[in-house]
C-alpha cells in the first residue's frame, strides 16, 4: 500500500484539528485485517561518526552520517477490522488530530539561565 500526504496549511494551535481523511489518501493492494493506522511525529537527530573498515593495509577511517529518531509522539491513532484490496483509505479513517502535542514533547521550552 503507498499512501499519500496531502499538502495542507500548517496551523499549530491547540484549538485546530485536521481530518485524517483530507490529509491522508491511497488505495489498499490486498485485503487489511487488524490494521493501525498512527500519525507520528519525532526529532530526527543527525549525526557523524568515524569508523575502521577493512584490517591491515587496506583498512580506512571512514566517517559515517545517521539519522536517528529520538522522542516520538503519537498524534492519532485508529484501529480498523477490515479494509478490502482497492478501497481507498480515506473512506475508512474517521478520526482528527492536532499538532500541538508534537509540540509540547519535542520542543522545549527555552530555558534561560542566569550565564546565557
Amino acid at each position: 500500500m503507498t499512501f499519500v500526504l496531502q499538502k495542507v496549511d500548517f496551523r499549530d494551535e491547540a484549538s485546530f484539528f485536521y481530518k485524517t481523511s483530507e490529509l491522508i489518501s491511497g488505495t489498499t493492494r490486498c485485503d487489511l485485517e487488524n490494521t493501525t493506522f498512527r500519525i507520528v511525529a519525532g526529532n530526527i537527530e543527525k549525526a557523524q561518526h568515524k569508523e575502521t573498515r577493512g584490517s591491515g593495509k587496506n583498512s580506512r577511517t571512514v566517517t559515517v552520517s545517521t539519522n536517528i529518531p529520538v522522542r516520538a509522539v503519537v498524534l492519532y491513532e485508529q484501529k480498523i477490522d477490515f479494509i478490502p484490496k482497492g478501497a481507498n483509505i480515506e473512506n475508512y479513517l474517521s478520526g482528527q488530530f492536532s499538532f500541538s502535542k508534537m509540540h509540547s514533547v519535542l520542543y522545549p521550552e527555552l530555558q534561560v539561565s542566569s550565564n546565557h
